[in-house]
């Protein structure tokens, strides 16, 4: 663990010295964890590229979706299944699903998924409706008690 340290830290004084682009983007996959993403993002280009050193973070607790960036505003990371947002040295939860050049692209995508979300939820009521499980509230006869029993 160490000896990975000592490389991230070289390479990011390598890369404040000059101008070295490693591309990580071939290293993602969907569903992977933030600390996975963080291990990777030690390769980026600079300090202000690095999601995890100067975190910022568009966050919606209802929808548990998550858009993290770094100050530098180079890449913006979707994330799904976010109970826990990034801020400080907190990584946060959640699964990384998408990586966009803009953040226009990232709020699309996110509407995207919540548009998926939605049309899942409809579909099952639908479902349910068709096969006779209406939603109804349920009222059970309870036997009636006299005051004194």
């Amino acid at each position: 663990m160490a000896i990975a340290r000592l490389f991230g830290f070289l390479v990011l004084c390598s890369s404040l010295a000059g101008c070295v682009t490693i591309d990580t983007r071939d290293q993602l996959r969907v569903g992977m964890s933030k600390s996975e993403l963080r291990e990777i993002s030690v390769l980026t280009t600079t300090i202000n590229d690095d999601p995890f050193i100067s975190p910022v973070s568009e966050w919606s607790a209802d929808q548990q979706v998550e858009i993290l960036y770094a100050e530098g505003r180079k890449y913006f990371y979707v994330f799904t299944d976010v109970t826990q947002n990034t801020s400080g040295n907190q990584n946060g939860n959640g699964k990384f699903d998408s990586v966009h050049t803009s953040i226009a692209a990232a709020r699309q995508k996110v509407k995207e998924i919540l548009q998926e979300r939605q049309k899942a939820i409809d579909e099952n009521l639908k479902r349910d409706v068709v096969k006779g499980k209406r939603m109804q509230k349920t009222v059970t006869k309870k036997k009636r008690i006299g005051p004194l029993e």
